[in-house]
């Protein structure tokens, strides 16, 4: 079944008694504010798990036309849809992410990683759900300036967050997560942590 952006925006939207939308890009304060946060918060639901809808594999290509000045050999650029790295699939040795690359002293990489899946319709159900209550906790104060609702919100995304990852992590064996901080200035939204939200 096609899911849409704005399918996810309605279920959100839905949660806090708000009127619905038709186009995610229509001159209304509803897709205004879904607009403006989407693909910063389901960047950031994706990177809290290796969820296995969107895990991805490459095999990255040296950077022919730059390397480290000292410590590591070889340089790879990661994927444009790259938003974790969850592990290499062979022992590389010793590595390091600076900005949009992976430093180290292999000659070759293959890597697994958490990727921007953007199609709605490759989620899992469990993590749809989830996306949508984290949404709606997000919008409610602009669209019914209650802290106490957005709150509670976030309390019930936590919840249903938990159970899909416990589900998720179910059906496959998890490698874990390899710690970096990549993306986190890049795609962190500061705006909405200065509305005070629990975490």
């Amino acid at each position: 079944m096609a899911v849409s952006v704005e399918q996810i925006c309605n279920m959100a939207l839905l949660k806090i008694g708000s009127d619905t939308i038709t186009t995610i890009s229509e001159d209304t304060k509803q897709a205004r504010l879904c607009n403006a946060i989407f693909s910063l918060m389901r960047d950031e639901v994706l990177r809290q798990h290796p969820w296995n809808f969107a895990m991805a594999r490459a095999q990255l290509a040296i950077d022919v036309n730059d390397s480290p000045d000292f410590e590591f050999s070889y340089q790879y650029a990661v994927p444009d849809d790259f938003l974790r790295l969850v592990r290499l699939y062979k022992d590389g040795g010793r590595f390091k992410i600076e900005g949009s690359n992976i430093l180290t002293d292999a000659a070759t990489l293959d890597i697994i990683y958490i990727s921007q899946m953007e199609d709605p319709t490759q989620w899992d159900p469990l993590f749809r759900e989830a996306f949508a209550t984290r949404l709606a906790a997000e919008i409610s104060f602009g669209i019914t300036g209650s802290n106490t609702l957005a709150q509670t919100l976030m309390q019930e995304y936590a919840q249903k967050l938990q159970k899909a990852k416990t589900v998720d992590a179910q059906e496959n064996y998890s490698d874990g997560f390899v710690v970096d901080d990549l993306t986190n200035s890049r795609r962190s939204s500061t705006y909405w942590d200065n509305l005070g939200l629990p975490e």
